[in-house]
């Protein structure tokens, strides 16, 4: 036999995952997050990494940041 405060606990937080994102706050942005990994930023400004001739040309803040990348 379950505990009923199990059942009850897992409704709870299936209906939280089930209700709708709130709306952003005003002024509210969405920020990128590091997501290139295969290769270190090549700065300043865009990077200049290139991968087969292809430039990365990403923002330094779309690479995953490394010890060396520290300011």
């Amino acid at each position: 036999m379950t505990d009923p405060t199990v059942h009850a606990r897992l409704d709870a937080l299936q209906a939280s995952l089930a209700a709708p994102t709130p709306r952003p706050l005003k002024g509210q942005q969405s920020i990128s997050v590091g997501t290139i990994g295969d290769h270190a930023y090549q700065g300043p400004g865009p990077c200049r990494d290139e991968f087969f001739g292809i430039p990365c040309g990403a923002h330094r803040d779309e690479h995953q940041l490394t010890d060396d990348d520290q300011p």
